[in-house]
């Protein structure tokens, strides 16, 4: 009898989907970006903020802890973007503080591409299939400023990532098994 509830269990836990809540606060000032990950919107998953470094970006979780992640392993691994996939969107938003104390103009216009990159982002998210409509607002401000606050929540399942992780791994071993064929005969 507690086999087939530790099975139950198992097949209810790979099928009902999972929702993640992710916020970001990219403040232009401190060249910093805060995030904090949530499940179901009340779990804390991890927080902290992201840097730039001469190589790449940090990644900081705590006062003692970073993670360095280089920009050109980014680009040569094409794979970790498989994992994406597993992903569906259900609502993302934005909202934006733009001011330049000297140039008026110039945080008006800054606004305003801000609203047509809303734009882009909803038909760039409509053509992968996601139903959803970014919402976003920006304020002009007096001052100078640039903060941009984005959240987005998004469901998956866990058998689903299973999945899509265990083909981005073969992908991995079939491309490092193909290197070193060439490499070595």
């Amino acid at each position: 009898m507690m086999v087939q509830w530790a099975i139950f269990a198992a097949v209810c836990f790979l099928l009902l989907p999972i929702t993640a809540q992710a916020d970001l606060v990219l403040d232009a000032r401190e060249k910093k970006c805060y995030f904090l990950l949530r499940l179901y919107g009340k779990l804390r998953l991890a927080g902290g903020y992201a840097a730039p470094y001469a190589e790449g970006v940090a990644l900081h979780l705590s006062g003692r802890r970073a993670f360095l992640f280089p920009l050109r392993d980014f680009a040569q691994n094409t794979s970790r973007m498989q994992l994406l996939r597993g992903f569906r969107l259900l609502s993302c938003s934005y909202y934006a503080e733009v001011g330049f104390r000297e140039a008026a103009g110039a945080a008006v216009l800054a606004a305003a591409a801000l609203q047509i990159a809303g734009g882009i982002a909803a038909g760039i998210l409509r053509a992968g299939g996601h139903r959803v409509r970014p919402r976003g607002t920006s304020l002009y401000l007096g001052k100078d400023r640039l903060l941009l606050d984005f959240r987005a929540v998004i469901f998956f399942t866990p058998l689903v990532l299973a999945a899509s992780l265990g083909k981005a791994l073969i992908q991995n071993f079939q491309e490092g098994k193909n290197d070193h064929e060439r490499r070595f005969g």
